[in-house]
């Protein structure tokens, strides 16, 4: 005897919960979603995609991410180079990742500090895989020579080896 599938959702339905679980989780593969909802990789692409465009979500190449603020729009650097430089390029996405509330500590504590707020994660593609990377926060507190700076980018850094871990 097999096991019996889960219901179909409808599409709207199923995009609310991934919705749910992003909110929860704070990213989801592919993978994962296919499992979980029992429908095809091309089918959960389509529904990143659509809820990427309803600016509900940050997508990533296998997944997806939270929406963080609304000032992390992804910078899809293949397709920014192509249309104004016509030059092809590997897939290169920068996701904005600004915490408004650490980078006013942040700026109280060092004005200057804007030349240097962590605010992006790199992903792109190497060989078969990808490449997720971040600015190491720590550097802030060095090249400013202000340990005020320090609880402030221990945090931010916490949360970006989080973020990078869970990729």
């Amino acid at each position: 005897m097999s096991k019996p599938k889960p219901p179909r959702l409808l599409v709207e339905e199923r995009r609310r919960r991934m919705m749910e679980i992003l909110d929860a989780q704070e990213r989801a593969t592919v993978e994962e979603l296919v499992e979980r909802f029992g429908v095809s990789a091309v089918t959960i692409r389509g529904d990143l995609d659509a809820l990427t465009a309803t600016g509900a979500i940050v997508r990533s190449h296998g997944g997806a991410l939270k929406r963080v603020d609304a000032s992390d729009e992804p910078i899809d650097v293949k397709e920014t180079l192509k249309k104004k430089l016509d030059v092809d390029f590997k897939r290169y996405i920068i996701l904005g990742a600004c915490n408004p509330p650490f980078a006013h500590k942040a700026l109280q504590a060092e004005e200057e500090i804007g030349l240097l707020l962590p605010c992006n994660v790199i992903v792109y593609e190497k060989g078969k895989g990808s490449v997720v990377a971040a600015f190491d926060p720590m550097t802030m507190g060095k090249l400013t020579d202000n340990p005020a700076i320090e609880p402030v980018a221990l945090e931010v850094r916490k949360r970006l080896e989080r973020v990078i871990a869970a990729m």
